[in-house]
Formats: structure tokens, sequence, C-alpha cells
């Protein structure tokens, strides 16, 4: 009787079969509800820019840009405000001096024992007259006074200047709070992104690797030997 030798491959595979646990089912559901509010978010940022005509990739330094220009807006704001006041405090003392002049003239226009009575019955606004003199020449050197009504009518060109910048500078403020915010946004958009894209390749890179294994060492060879 002629014995012969059988040889059987058999494939035996390591792949081991994942369970879909509860958790993970939830885990799911949290990251979808997770990118549904990211691309709220990003549409919303996306929004901000096709109002500002900003490009994603501009909408960084374009928020650095309406910052720094609502900087020069406070300065120039800053800067009416005082020259409005200067201009108040001017109206004030001219709107005083007019007031004692009167005495001062009379005061001048008198001689002897009378202008020295006069002084005494009135040197409180005689006084004053002086001062305001004083303080007035400090702002006119050369002695050319304005009058109240000029700096009143000035006064209201400095505010209406200033109303004008105030809405200038609320526009620039909601630029750049706007731009900024949807400058984050994106940025984070894209990290999250990349995040993504390295973890699928990393997974697809465990994958190759785990199937490569499994084709080089899961055959086991059996002998069987039969008789006839």
């Amino acid at each position: 009787m002629e014995r012969k030798s059988i040889i059987v491959m058999v494939y035996v595979p390591r792949a081991k079969i994942k369970v879909i646990t509860r958790k993970a089912e939830e885990n799911k559901f949290i990251r979808d509800a997770i990118d549904r509010e990211n691309m709220k978010l990003t549409s919303k940022a996306l929004n901000i820019l096709t109002k500002y005509g900003v490009t994603a990739d501009e909408a960084k330094s374009a928020a650095v840009s309406a910052f720094s220009e609502r900087v020069k807006f406070v300065q120039e704001l800053n800067s009416l405000a005082k020259e409005i006041r200067e201009c108040e405090e001017k109206v004030e003392l001219i709107k005083k001096l007019r007031e004692v002049r009167p005495y001062h003239e009379e005061f001048k226009a008198l001689e002897g024992r009378k202008k020295e009575k006069y002084k005494k019955d009135h040197s409180g606004s005689l006084q004053e007259y002086y001062d305001l003199t004083q303080e007035i020449l400090k702002w006119y050197t050369n002695g050319h006074t304005p009058t109240a009504e000029n700096l009143e009518k000035k006064i209201e060109v400095l505010t209406a200047q200033r109303s004008q910048k105030n809405a200038e500078y609320r526009a620039a403020d909601q630029k750049a709070r706007e731009l900024s915010e949807a400058s984050r946004e994106i940025e984070e958009f894209l990290r999250q992104e990349q995040r993504r894209d390295q973890q699928k390749k990393r997974k697809e890179i465990g994958i190759t690797l785990n199937n490569t294994a499994h084709c080089t060492g899961d055959f086991v060879i059996l002998l069987r030997l039969a008789q006839e």
C-alpha cells in the first residue's frame, strides 16, 4: 500500500471584530453635535468676512487693522473733547470778563479821590477783571480775543465733528470685534480639521501595518497522511 502526503493550507485571520458599545455611539453623537455647532460658527464667521469683503486668509490682519483704526478714532475723539472743553472754558471766562469790564472802564475814567473811592468800593470786581485778563492772555498772547459768540459757533462745529467721529468709532469698534471673532473661529476650525486629518492618517497607517502582518504569518500547514 502506497502512502501519500497531502499538504493543506488554511488561512486563519487575526483581525478582531470591533464591537461598537453604547459609549462609542454616545461619543459619536456628541462629536456630530460639536461638528454641527462648529459649522454654525464657521458659517457665521464666513458671513462676517463677506460683510467686510475679506477672505479667510485676510481675516486676522484685517482684524488687526480694524483695531488700529479704532485706536486712531479714540485719539481723535480725545483731541476733540479736549478742544471743546478749552473752548467752553474760554467762553465762560470771556463772558465773565464782559460782565466786569464796565467797572474797569469806569475806574479808568475817574481821577483823584473819586478814583480811589471807586477802587475801594469795587475792589472785588476790579480784581476779578485783572485776573480774568491775565488768564485770557495765556491763550491769546497777542491780545486779540475772540468773542464768546464766535467760540460758541466753533464749539458747534467741533461737536458735530465729534458726533461724526463717534459714529465712525462705533463702526470701527464693531468691525474690529466681529473680524477678531471670525478669525478665532476660523483658526479653531482649521486646527480641528488638522487634528482629524492627522488622526485619520495614523488610523490608516495602523490598518495597513496590521493587514501586512496578517498576510505574512497566518498560514498554518497541516499534514494528513492517508493510507490506501
